[in-house]
């Protein structure tokens, strides 16, 4: 699994190259997930954090 080309948030893979990415705050995004993230303040918020855990838990799972 490549994650250069990934949504930070569900981590689904870009069909285009990652050209259909949406860069956002430092986050590279899939149109469904920045739709969500940009739905208010608190999304911003604790969409990032998740991001965060949810690569703690891909590179675990590739270092097993």
């Amino acid at each position: 699994m490549k994650i250069d080309n990934c949504c930070c948030l569900c981590i689904e893979e870009s069909k285009n190259n990652g050209d259909d990415l949406i860069w956002k705050d430092g986050l590279q995004l899939c149109q469904e997930c920045y739709n969500r993230y940009s739905e208010s303040g608190y999304n911003e918020k604790i969409m990032a954090l998740n991001a965060i855990k949810k690569y703690r838990n891909l590179i675990r799972k590739l270092g097993d």
